[in-house]
């Protein structure tokens, strides 16, 4: 998949580190919102993605991840803060 548009969101997060090649959507509140990155992405070649995740107790810090908007979460919940 060539240039496969890949994003994550970060709804409540007050800080993400780690996605190198990202860019940050914010959502305008300080939050950090949708990360995306263009990349191709080759079948049965892993990806590894190392995030960190700082907010606020109770903030929901994961929501889904994207590949050409089809969400590829599948049955992983949300990550809250504790």
């Amino acid at each position: 998949m060539l240039n496969a548009e890949v994003k994550f969101t970060f709804p409540q997060a007050v800080s993400v580190t780690g996605l190198t090649g990202f860019t940050q959507n914010g959502n305008g509140n300080g939050n950090s919102s949708v990360w995306t990155s263009h990349m191709d992405i080759i079948a049965c070649v892993p990806v590894d993605f190392t995030v960190t995740l700082i907010g606020t107790s109770g903030a929901n810090l994961f929501t889904d991840f994207k590949v050409n908007e089809d969400s590829k979460k599948g049955t992983v919940g949300n990550i809250l803060m504790p």
